[in-house]
């Protein structure tokens, strides 16, 4: 589970260094509506995430058609969660399990992620991880959700630890929304977001990931992330 534990220092990391460098922006940035792409119609909500794009519901079968498992989205975030920071001996076949997973989750699990995500009295590899979980979905029925931790209004906190994390927080869900559903469905929900959201860094993640989309030539912003982190750790 480092590799997840890594992504999630980056996002910190990269949001403390915007945040130290441009807080005076912050309560004007995000009123801004930058024009990203176009509509889609609105999701259906009343069917197995995975049966949005057509397929056949992942939690239902299995290759062999005999009935798979049901998740539980708190019971897996708890468990997951709490193998961050552990020596995975295996990381590839750890994320590789965990997207398998996070694509069996039923409608109401995602609904249930994003409750986790949004919830304050959850430790933050919990809520990092039911971000990551939606993300992993890989399906466009997660946007909504996606876009519903994105734009939910940041906490007047005074501690700036626990601020960083909720503005990282919301940022890896920006982030997630880079690889669920088609282009023209992420272009338009990151459209959504960026007339939304109320942070610089926020509005600013979301228009680069909007540009990477947009642009192949475009670095990712894993790798924006940890070019930035190599500055902070330069200065």
């Amino acid at each position: 589970m480092r590799m997840l534990l890594v992504a999630i220092l980056l996002i910190v990391a990269t949001s403390a260094f915007y945040f130290a460098r441009d807080s005076e922006l912050s309560d004007q940035a995000g009123r801004r509506e930058p024009r990203l792409g176009v509509t889609t119609a609105p999701l259906k909500d009343d069917q197995p995430a995975s049966e949005h794009d057509g397929a056949p519901s992942a939690a239902g079968t299995t290759g062999a058609g005999t009935a798979a498992p049901a998740y539980s989205a708190e019971a897996l975030v708890e468990r997951e969660a709490s193998r961050i920071g552990q020596v995975d001996p295996d990381p590839a076949g750890t994320e590789r399990r965990l997207r398998e997973t996070a694509q069996k989750l039923s409608m109401s699990e995602l609904r249930r992620l994003t409750h986790v995500a949004l919830d304050p009295k959850k430790n933050g590899d919990e809520r990092f991880m039911a971000v990551q979980l939606l993300g992993w979905t890989e399906n466009r029925a997660a946007l909504p959700e996606l876009e519903n931790i994105a734009t939910h209004p940041v906490p007047p906190l005074k501690d700036e630890r626990a601020l960083s994390f909720e503005i990282s927080l919301r940022g890896l869900a920006i982030e997630s929304i880079g690889a669920v559903g088609n282009h023209a469905e992420k272009i338009t929900a990151l459209s959504r977001v960026a007339g939304r959201v109320d942070h610089a860094f926020l509005t600013d993640r979301t228009q680069r990931v909007a540009a990477h989309l947009n642009d192949e030539n475009v670095k990712s912003i894993e790798a924006q992330d940890r070019e930035a982190l190599e500055r902070l750790l330069g200065q």
